[in-house]
């Protein structure tokens, strides 16, 4: 039976100051020589995500670090925060660690952060890729309408979400494996089998979300809803998108809208999978970043 509190020991739990005196936790997977590349996991989850394809790293000798945002696990939360914020925040972790140029990696609502990176800090950064990432919200509301709707809710009232958030926070700590059943059985198959495969690092990773309350995810879907400071079109660097066509959270046509949008992005939608294909393509995604 599993309990309330996520082990966190199991992945780590690092933590870094930065210049405004929030923490930011990170937890590291891989080869620690290896080429470092970060990841943004999605929502609502933490650093723990990254457990998820640690073997992999390892194989493909890259160093994977995976930070908390703003909110979620060991992160504090950042009042008023934008999206836009975000790579100053990478910025200070990397250089917490003494990397100077590293490549990122960002999985669904990390996408958009993965994006933010590769707009405000290019030189920074040695490949980007997005795996089933999120879009801007008024151009790709083709997506489900369970989220387009409360995406729109969320853009104009967002205190108005905090029930239900509460009602998922209290459900994930006191019924998690009963919550985590019921999340996926609402996935595709390819998604379910992905949670079934790796469910003690997806039940702790779920527990560690909502270990400060709703803070994080309102705050992920908060930015999100809302313009996000600058432009896909805007963005001068090569970025590699991976999108599944079984994606039924954010669906295809969000995927080639960033495709399309993006100047050089170079697009790879996989037939058979969920939005959960970092877990099965990690190889492929951190080879077409590190040139392996």
């Amino acid at each position: 039976m599993a309990t309330a509190t996520a082990t966190r020991g199991a992945y780590g739990d690092d933590v870094i100051r930065l210049d405004d005196g929030r923490r930011l936790g990170y937890a590291e997977y891989g080869d620690p020589e290896g080429a470092p590349v970060i990841f943004f996991n999605g929502a609502p989850a933490t650093r723990i995500q990254g457990a998820m394809v640690a073997e992999v790293a390892t194989r493909s000798k890259v160093r994977l670090i995976c930070p908390d945002r703003p909110g979620y696990g060991l992160s504090d939360q950042k009042r008023g925060r934008l999206l836009i914020d975000w790579p100053a925040d990478v910025v200070q972790l990397a250089a917490g660690l003494a990397i100077e140029r590293f490549a990122v990696v960002g999985h669904s609502t990390g996408g958009p952060h993965a994006a933010a990176c590769a707009f405000r800090i290019p030189d920074r950064l040695t490949g980007v890729a997005i795996s089933s990432g999120a879009g801007p919200f008024g151009p790709t509301a083709g997506t489900t309408p369970r989220l387009r709707q409360l995406m729109r809710l969320v853009a104009k009232y967002p205190s108005s979400v905090q029930p239900v958030l509460w009602l998922l926070v209290r459900a994930v700590h006191r019924w998690p494996e009963g919550t985590v059943n019921r999340l996926s059985a609402t996935e595709c198959v390819f998604d379910q089998e992905v949670i079934r495969d790796y469910r003690e690092i997806f039940l702790d990773d779920k527990l560690e979300a909502m270990r400060q309350g709703t803070s994080g995810f309102l705050g992920d879907l908060i930015i999100l809803s809302r313009p996000w400071g600058f432009r896909l079109e805007d963005i001068n660097i090569p970025v590699h998108l991976w999108h599944g066509e079984l994606d039924d959270t954010v669906v295809p046509e969000v995927g080639r809208y960033v495709a399309k949008t993006i100047p050089d992005c170079r697009a790879t939608f996989l037939p058979d999978a969920g939005h959960l294909l970092f877990a099965r393509h990690m190889d492929a995604i951190l080879a077409a970043l590190t040139g392996s």
